[in-house]
């Protein structure tokens, strides 16, 4: 007997979770989705669904192992309806399925990489940093009470995320007390998933410690706000392709399409996200697309290793402590995947503007609508 733990994201994006007592599976087939039966909610109390037709269906599409419980498990879910024809589809607030189309399209050709920079603020925050005139500062990577809380905590939860199989890359307080980061590390759909079970377990750990795990981009005026800066990397950005260096990958890519798609990009960026992203505190202007080697201002930085060996990863700094990973990894992949598509045609010279809009249009598809697998969502 085993206790599953079925995780999924509800109607406004938000974690939710309900455990089911299982026979069984064992070994291997223990953290294969396959093994877990598809199962239900009510809909309509998260938002997803009207009270007369409420039954959604929770699908097994990853599985990790329960932190905190041997042999017990934790099952990341897409989220399902039954259609008029009898078919299960995703429901449009499921992000996920929108986000495996364009991988689907476009991962074969770039293998990407993202690394995460999830920031937020764990409180109640100490009481001199609520006054307005507090100078924030000696909490970045900082020792010591006041300007250090919680330790602990991420202490914590780095153990456990690694007891999941998470690759936490690091830790580190941010510049405001009570501000805090975990670096993530993976590839593709896997890194957006990832994330969203790390997110799950702070807030999970969060009840043990009583404290509250806060993602509002800015929930202080006068302190920082809080990001989730998206490290990216494809293998012509890693090595370079076709007699093009990855730095000059890395330029093309910014200024072919992440430049030219800002306003579109911002939509998905996270909610609040205006609020974070004034020109201060760290970050660029919300409405106006910049980038740059080594700056903390800019929307993307090229950062110092990668200036150094002409090749490796950028950062994007727009995104939100609430970010959608699923919106933002499918968005930043699908623009790459368009822009590698345009360099690698027959005819660099020639324009085929037409041409690249219309497989831009059909890419909007989602692979799988019709029929659920669970080959189609892994």
């Amino acid at each position: 007997m085993i206790s599953a733990e079925y995780i999924w994201l509800g109607g406004k994006g938000e974690h939710r979770s309900k455990s089911r007592i299982l026979q069984g599976p064992e070994g291997d087939s223990l953290t294969n989705p396959k093994s877990y039966p598809i199962w239900h909610y009510d809909g309509s109390s998260t938002g997803q669904a009207e009270l007369g037709s409420s039954d959604v269906s929770i699908f097994p599409v990853r599985v990790y192992p329960d932190p905190y419980r041997r042999g017990s498990v934790w099952v990341l879910c897409e989220t399902l309806e039954r259609a008029d024809d009898g078919t299960m589809r995703p429901l449009d607030t499921n992000t996920r399925a929108q986000a495996r189309a364009h991988f689907a399209s476009y991962d074969n050709d770039l293998k990407t990489m993202f690394g995460f920079e999830q920031e937020f603020y764990i409180e109640p925050l100490p009481l001199e940093a609520r006054d307005p005139s507090f100078v924030q500062g000696e909490a970045y990577c900082g020792v010591g009470y006041p300007a250090v809380t919680h330790r602990g905590f991420m202490e914590e939860v780095e153990t456990l995320a690694q007891r999941m199989g998470l690759a936490i890359a690091g830790r580190n307080f941010e510049v405001a007390p009570g501000q805090a980061e975990f670096q993530l590390l993976s590839a593709g759909l896997k890194a957006a998933d990832d994330l969203v079970m790390l997110r799950y377990l702070l807030f999970r750990h969060s009840e043990r410690a009583k404290v509250t795990i806060n993602l509002e981009p800015k929930p202080y005026p006068h302190l920082n706000g809080s990001g989730c800066h998206t490290n990216i990397s494809t293998v012509q950005t890693r090595a370079g392709e076709g007699g093009v260096s990855g730095m000059d990958w890395i330029r093309y890519f910014i200024e072919e399409r992440l430049a030219p798609s800002h306003e579109a990009f911002m939509e998905v960026s996270g909610q609040g996200n205006e609020a974070r992203m004034t020109g201060t505190h760290e970050t660029s202007a919300f409405d106006t697309f910049s980038y740059g080697e080594m700056s903390r201002g800019v929307s993307i930085r090229i950062p110092e290793p990668t200036v150094r060996e002409g090749q490796g990863y950028f950062e994007d700094r727009r995104p939100a402590s609430s970010m959608d990973p699923y919106l933002v990894t499918s968005f930043l992949t699908h623009q790459l995947g368009m822009a590698y598509a345009k360099a690698t045609r027959d005819d660099p010279t020639e324009d085929n503007t037409d041409e690249v809009e219309v497989r831009d249009d059909q890419d909007e598809d989602t692979t799988g609508v019709k029929e659920m697998k669970v080959d189609d969502v892994d």
